[in-house]
């Protein structure tokens, strides 16, 4: 098992020396930040990365303070972007042309759109598109080639056709369907961009971790800052063709576990090889809201190798107040107070008589903590001794090293997950005969292992490849199978199977997941992936591979992935702390965090 400790500090804060001043900052407040203007009036002024991030998530806890001590009364500005309008054409249509689908479609409004959406009822799909475009009807110009389309049953999705500048009014869709049966399209939607300039600022992103897992690469990442609106997050990529499907998750708290949750579904792509205009499109998360700087960045890589990465880049929306400086001074923005409920501002009625206010750009000083706060630490409001636990029933038990005191991650290990009983329900840490409360972290991180495999084939199915897999353990559910096989061209039914014992005592085959393997000449070596649905009862199972009339496929490797979780909890190194599990009745935990 995998154990971490934890160093909690305040990040984006410094302490420097306060200026003199006659009043003393409110203790209820957390956070301070000034800035000095040299003149009066009707004022609009950015507020401070650092002052966002400290604030509460939709800022109820922001203030503003005169040169004098005083609460400032201010209304909160945030340019809002203007929503694109769309028209649906009413002369789209649809057929069938070989080995392709074209669509024809046109436009009456006489500006050019920003970009075409298609519709289809088609669920899962992935299309290659050439688009053109034309002013007449007779001479067409192609405007890109290889445009990806699609949709997959898990909702991300990519039908959008972006139009480059011109005076077009005819449209030309061919879809190429040499590698998949038609997709049926029902109509196009144009889409006429309203721009309107939103101020932004740069964003920090920090990649923490980066996770190769089948089919997929999951990015960890901190952003510089909390409780903002991204302008977006792009992908730094020299890639030059490529289409990915891409997730953004966080993690929160829900019902005493840490739960990822879905923050969006995008795809970015790019296509600059051959003859195409089509911009590329790399950023994802335009006008996300978000309060904690931690997510998870998936891309769906599906069959094609990992993109290279060179990094991430992220921007905001910039956040303004307007108010009245009726003096020059020394101004003080507060944050940081859990408690207190959104101010209630004559000013926030006045907004059509605010838009004259001047804006400046104040240098504000760094965030500073109030020293007469009290700092409140939820973890040193948890007792880390709870109740007394009789250990009997548990079969297992783990002993947990720490050397400091502190709070802690303890990852599980297969161990424990193959003889903990469901949804983990019967883990327990104990200290001194008495439990300590945890969280349970459930964000999914995929480990894996490389088991034991030879053939096993059976001389009554001369059709079918077989292998022997032997398991670390029984009772854990993997996630997934890949391997290697190197055979450039195939088509093929693969499944795992295990036996297991039904209620009588009897024997059977149950299959644990099966899908199709498949590779075209033109496809690049890579692992094949065998998504799994059920754990199986013992260490031994079987992969089969139909061959029918083929030659059989060679195996040069075989890994399984799990899903992990980890235990949160704090703790001291008074005696040792031991993991029990192991007892199928006990009931799931509930402490007090």
């Amino acid at each position: 098992m995998i154990l971490r400790h934890f160093l909690f500090f305040c990040w984006s804060l410094s302490f420097f020396p306060a200026t003199f001043q006659a009043w003393a900052l409110p203790a209820e407040w957390k956070f301070s930040q000034s800035f000095t203007l040299g003149q009066t009036g009707l004022v609009k002024i950015a507020v401070p990365l650092t002052t966002l991030t400290s604030s509460r998530a939709g800022r109820p806890d922001l203030r503003l303070l005169d040169p004098d001590g005083n609460q400032l009364p201010f209304a909160t500005e945030r340019p809002a972007l203007a929503l694109p309008f769309n028209e649906a054409s009413s002369t789209f249509k649809s057929r069938i042309d070989k080995e392709a689908t074209v669509l024809e479609f046109t436009t009456t409004r006489s500006e050019t759109p920003d970009f075409v959406y298609l519709e289809t009822t088609e669920v899962e799909f992935l299309k290659a598109a050439m688009l053109e475009a034309s002013t007449d009807g007779r001479r067409w110009q192609i405007i890109a080639r290889g445009v990806p389309l699609f949709r997959r049953t898990v909702g991300s999705r990519q039908l959008r056709l972006p139009l480059p500048a011109g005076v077009w009014h005819q449209f030309r869709v061919t879809i190429d369907d040499h590698r998949s049966p038609p997709v049926p399209f029902t109509g196009a939607k144009f889409y006429f961009a309203s721009p309107t300039p939103v101020p932004t600022e740069p964003l920090a992103v920090e990649i923490l971790e980066q996770i190769e897992e089948p089919g997929q690469t999951r990015i960890n990442l901190r952003l510089g800052g909390a409780n903002l609106v991204l302008e977006g997050l792009t992908l730094n990529t020299p890639e030059p063709l490529f289409s990915r499907a891409v997730t953004l998750t966080q993690t929160r708290w829900v019902d005493g576990e840490a739960q990822p949750i879905l923050l969006l579904n995008d795809v970015v792509y790019r296509s600059t090889m051959g003859t195409t205009n089509l911009a590329p499109k790399l950023s994802l998360g335009r006008g996300l809201a978000y309060e904690t700087p931690l997510m998870s960045l998936i891309i769906e890589n599906l069959d094609n190798p990992p993109l290279v990465l060179n990094g991430l880049t992220a921007r905001y929306r910039s956040v303004f107040i307007v108010f009245n400086a009726s003096r020059q001074g020394t101004y003080t923005f507060l944050s940081g107070n859990p408690d207190c409920p959104p101010p209630r501002y004559d000013i926030d009625q006045l907004e059509s008589q605010l838009q004259g206010a001047q804006l400046l750009l104040p240098t504000p000083s760094p965030l500073t903590v109030n020293p007469d706060y009290q700092r409140a630490d939820k973890f040193a409001m948890v007792d880390p001794i709870g109740a007394p636990l009789d250990i009997a029933p548990w079969q297992f038990r783990k002993l947990i090293p720490i050397s400091a005191e502190g709070v802690y991650q303890l990852e599980l290990d297969i161990d424990v997950l193959a003889n903990s009983a469901a949804k983990l329900a019967d883990l327990r840490l104990v200290q001194q005969g008495r439990q300590i409360p945890y969280i349970l972290d459930r964000t999914p991180i995929l480990r894996t292992v490389q088991p034991a495999f030879v053939p096993a084939n059976d001389p009554k199915r001369p059709t079918v490849s077989r292998w022997q897999l032997t398991l670390p353990l029984s009772g854990v559910w993997f996630s997934s199978l890949t391997s290697k096989i190197t055979t450039p061209y195939f088509r093929r039914e693969v499944r795992l199977v295990a036996s297991r014992r039904d209620h009588y005592g009897n024997f059977f085959q149950e299959t644990l997941g099966s899908t199709i393997w498949a590779r075209l000449p033109e496809d690049k070596p890579k692992n094949l992936t065998l998504p799994l649905s059920s754990a199986p009862s013992t260490n031994t199972v079987f992969l089969e591979i139909e061959n029918d009339d083929n030659p059989p496929l060679e195996l040069s490797s075989v890994q399984l992935w799990w899903p992990t979780s980890r235990l949160v909890f704090k703790a001291k190194p008074t005696d040792p702390i031991a993991l029990y599990y192991g007892n199928i009745k006990a009931a799931a935990p509930r402490y007090d965090l």
